[in-house]
C-alpha cells in the first residue's frame, strides 16, 4: 500500500530544504582571531612568567607571558616576545623548553 503523501508535510520538507540552501549560500561571518594573513612559525620557550596567573584550585586564570626562539621562517632565530591567555584550564600552560606549536 502506498501512503498518501500530508500536503503539510510536503510544505514542511520545501520549507526545509529552501532555508538549508539560504544557509548555504550567506558568507562566513566567523571572524577567527588569528587573521588569514597571519604568518605562523614553530618556536622554542626560552623563558616563561606566570606571574599574571591566579591559581584556584584546579582552575588558572590570567595571562602568562613567555619569551620563544623562532624555529623556522625568515625570523629563524629571533626571540621574541608572547603571551598565553588562560580562561580556566591549566593544560596549555607552557613551562621552559616547550614547543607550543
Amino acid at each position: 500500500m502506498r501512503k498518501k503523501v500530508n500536503k503539510k508535510e510536503i510544505i514542511f520538507s520545501t520549507f526545509i530544504i529552501v532555508l538549508i540552501l539560504i544557509l548555504l549560500m550567506m558568507p562566513d561571518l566567523y571572524q577567527s582571531p588569528y587573521g588569514r594573513n597571519v604568518q605562523r612559525a614553530k618556536a622554542w620557550i626560552v623563558s616563561v612568567d606566570n606571574s599574571q596567573l591566579e591559581y584556584c584550585g584546579v582552575i588558572t586564570a590570567g595571562v602568562q607571558s613567555m619569551q620563544a626562539e623562532i624555529l623556522n621562517t625568515e625570523h629563524k632565530g629571533q626571540v621574541v616576545n608572547a603571551t598565553n591567555t588562560l580562561l580556566g584550564n591549566s593544560h596549555r600552560q607552557f613551562t621552559i623548553g616547550n614547543s607550543p606549536t
